[in-house]
């Protein structure tokens, strides 16, 4: 079974101002499933997660982009993130705590660069530090000891 693209927990928490916000570009797509976006019934919200969910082809690319970069900062490590990031710069978080879906819908619409920060820090891998190297058929990385050096090849004595 494929995972949603918008799960009902993240639609279900964004504001509806929030909600129309992202959806105002895309309101032939609103039209097309009789979801008249004046209306913000939790009826009106269940139709809308059935259309974005169904795999329809016209859902907007952006729209999709846009609930794909939402959803990991729509958590509490994420809002953390966001709010962690618009302190250290100066800038007042226009949503109340505990609404990580609002926050990162907000920092999406309205500070781009400060969302796309909080969301390389959220996403990035828990790797351990590596290095770029040559080797006989090309470049590669290779994981660092603790010491900051190459660490060996598993397997391979020639290191």
């Amino acid at each position: 079974m494929a995972r949603p693209l918008v799960p009902p927990a993240l639609l279900a928490g964004l504001d509806a101002s929030l909600l129309a916000r992202l959806f105002a570009p895309h309101r032939a797509f609103l039209e097309v499933h009789g979801l008249a976006p004046s209306d913000d019934s939790p009826t009106w919200r269940a139709r809308l997660g059935g259309a974005l969910n169904e795999g329809d082809r016209t859902l907007p690319v952006a729209l999709q982009h846009a609930f794909w970069a939402i959803g990991p900062l729509a958590t509490p490590e994420g809002e953390a993130e966001l709010r962690a990031l618009a302190a250290e710069r100066g800038r007042a978080v226009p949503v109340a705590p505990g609404r990580a879906a609002d926050v990162a819908a907000w920092a999406f619409l309205d500070e781009r660069a400060l969302f796309r920060h909080a969301r390389a820090r959220v996403c990035a891998p828990a790797t351990a530090p590596a290095t770029v190297h040559g080797t006989p058929s090309g470049w590669g990385l290779r994981s660092l000891t603790p010491a900051g050096e190459p660490a060996p090849h598993p397997g391979r004595a020639d290191d």
